[in-house]
């Protein structure tokens, strides 16, 4: 049952609530029905999942739990009806490049965001850009010419 609560505070946000089997493949139905409409096809997002995973093991295996090898936990997520978490929620953002919102009762709204390469290198060079300025305005540090090239080159780069 549905906290009324819950579903209240979703509909002033324009959200809903959509249930789907909640069979160990959860995870990956709700990917499907969000992505597609149906929760039908949850064993491509699956599939998916674990493709990405595969393709970027020394990224996922030091985030394994209990020392399972990266392959056995790959094998293991493989298998219909295992239940998907945390890692196949960040692969899942990044295989798709699609941000996920997730809304869970009683805690606060988690973003998992996927920014292209292209747009978040751009985004970390201004931020250092900004930084440098508040080390200046605010803190009063003296800051070395060869930063204020760094600076140049960037401010270069966005134009």
């Amino acid at each position: 049952e549905i906290d009324e609560k819950f579903k209240k505070h979703l509909e002033t946000l324009g959200y809903f609530i959509r249930e789907v089997e909640g069979d160990g493949n959860c995870l990956f139905r709700s990917v499907s029905e969000q992505m597609e409409g149906t929760e039908k096809n949850y064993q491509k997002y699956r599939d998916i999942c674990i493709e990405y995973i595969k393709d970027h093991k020394d990224t996922f295996a030091p985030f394994i739990e209990d020392d399972e090898p990266i392959d056995k936990y790959i094998e293991r997520m493989s298998e219909n009806r295992e239940w998907g978490g945390n890692l196949e929620i960040y692969a899942l953002s990044m295989a798709l490049e699609a941000n996920f919102y997730i809304y869970i009762h009683e805690h606060p709204m988690y973003i998992v965001k996927n920014f292209p390469f292209s747009m978040a290198y751009p985004m970390l060079s201004l931020t250092y850009v900004f930084g440098m300025l508040a080390a200046i305005v605010f803190f009063h540090e003296s800051v070395p010419l060869t930063r204020w090239a760094g600076v140049a080159l960037i401010m270069a780069g966005c134009l």
